[in-house]
């Protein structure tokens, strides 16, 4: 688990060669899409039902890059980019950066095709829109990055839209009010599940939490409540009085006037 005190200044330094290097592939594979003739390279790229019908697994991996042309709202993903993948790679190193991204983005792929193919077949799947498209290209990448930065600098205050001040913690639930309002418009709920499961296989791999420690502690406090409702209930049934351990011999005596207590 790493720490999250360290004092953040967005965009600071210049970008390790590792991010200059992503930027550059992102901006190859747009600059691609722009012209028709590429289309059919980039459509087998990107992830589809080709995957499982065809046996094109390395839409896996490459779906993530295979980047549609966007205009000029793609240079503002590059920024987002460049200041969430510098702050990222500073604190986790080349070796945990490339790891949380392949997690993140090949970890929400591998769920989202599963949770169409459960839609395809129960018959639900035809009638919802495009699959995956939520989740295509630099999306998934921003969307696992922004989460990594997020969980490693959590105290770290962000002017949203330059003007609204919100900690970094809170970026993880925009992104998954992003996803869903995604969703909502385009119904694509396989590219929603993918999206939520690379946020959170990235958080899980960030704070050390695998999922079975997650349910042993979910486990643990629900067994802990159960615990707390049965005392309270015997207390209130014996007229019995639990002396916490910060009260002195005082209180207990004067206790005893007032009822039965117990230490």
């Amino acid at each position: 688990m790493y720490g999250t005190q360290r004092r953040v200044t967005i965009g600071g330094g210049p970008p390790p060669p590792d991010v200059l290097a992503l930027m550059g592939v992102l901006f190859f594979f747009f600059t691609l899409d722009a012209f028709a003739s590429f289309s059919p390279l980039l459509e087998v790229l990107r992830l589809s039902r080709d995957l499982w019908q065809k046996g094109f697994l390395w839409q896996l991996v490459t779906y993530p890059v295979a980047v549609r042309f966007s205009g000029v709202f793609f240079l503002l993903t590059l920024y987002v980019l460049y200041w969430s993948g510098t702050q990222t790679f500073a604190r986790l190193g080349r070796k945990f950066f490339w790891r949380t991204l392949a997690y993140g983005t090949v970890g929400g792929a591998v769920v989202a095709v599963l949770v169409q193919l459960l839609l395809d077949l129960v018959g639900v799947g035809p009638t919802l829109g495009t699959p995956f498209q939520i989740m295509q290209g630099e999306y998934m990448i921003i969307a696992v990055l922004i989460a990594a930065f997020a969980l490693l600098h959590r105290d770290a205050q962000i002017l949203l839209f330059f003007v609204l001040p919100v900690k970094a913690q809170a970026f993880v639930w925009l992104e998954l009010a992003v996803a869903f309002i995604a969703f909502l418009s385009t119904k694509d709920f396989a590219g929603f599940v993918g999206v939520a499961t690379g946020i959170g296989i990235t958080w899980m791999y960030i704070t050390g939490k695998d999922p079975r420690r997650v349910l042993r502690e979910l486990r643990l406090r629900g067994e802990r409540k159960v615990l707390e409702a049965k005392l309270k209930r015997m207390r209130k049934q014996r007229g019995m009085r639990i002396v916490k351990d910060d009260e002195g011999g005082s209180s207990g005596s004067d206790d005893v006037h007032r009822g039965p207590w117990v230490h």
